[in-house]
């Protein structure tokens, strides 16, 4: 029942910052829920004086005026499916390289942008791509574990040589197991 009505939500462009910009007619605290969601599913940031300023600064980006959130419902699908496959399109990109980064916990899979650079070996004129695993990190790669992002994305665009030795690094994901 509850996966049906937030499904027919998503499909009517009823995005979490509606919910929160109108949270008077939902009769919820839009700001306890956001803050309730920082402390239980973003268990990364650990000091509580951190929680309330990413509660307060992710509420406050939530609550004004919407903007990518209603392009949502047009390119997924309920539960985060694509409705048009990158896999096909990536390979027809004019552009050098592309990299895709997955926290090892994340909902998302890897295997999806290994198929992505698999396409694109075998197409001519596609795009190079990278597929990085960042460990200890679910989908919110930069607040989860925001060094080893810093350094896969330094690592793409300059070489895995430029990173310090002692810089945490993502693991490159191996397309030829999947």
């Amino acid at each position: 029942l509850r996966f049906g009505v937030l499904s027919t939500m998503w499909k009517l462009g009823i995005t979490p910052g509606l919910v929160l910009r109108s949270d008077h007619l939902f009769l919820i605290d839009g700001k306890a829920r956001v803050e309730e969601y920082v402390k239980d599913r973003l268990t990364v940031i650990r000091d509580v004086a951190e929680q309330g300023a990413f509660a307060e600064y992710a509420y406050t980006n939530l609550v004004l005026p919407g903007s990518g959130e209603h392009g949502l419902c047009r390119i997924l699908h309920p539960g985060a499916w694509a409705k048009k496959s990158l896999l096909h399109r990536i390979p027809q990109l004019k552009v050098g390289h592309v990299s895709f980064f997955y926290g090892t916990n994340d909902f998302m899979d890897a295997k999806a942008g290994a198929a992505v650079e698999r396409a694109c070996k075998r197409k001519e004129y596609a795009p190079t791509t990278s597929v990085w695993t960042v460990r200890d990190a679910g989908h919110m790669l930069t607040i989860e574990n925001a060094e080893e992002v810093n350094s896969g994305i330094v690592a793409a665009v300059f070489g895995e040589d430029v990173l310090p030795n002692e810089a945490p690094r993502p693991v490159r994901y191996c397309s030829e197991t999947v």
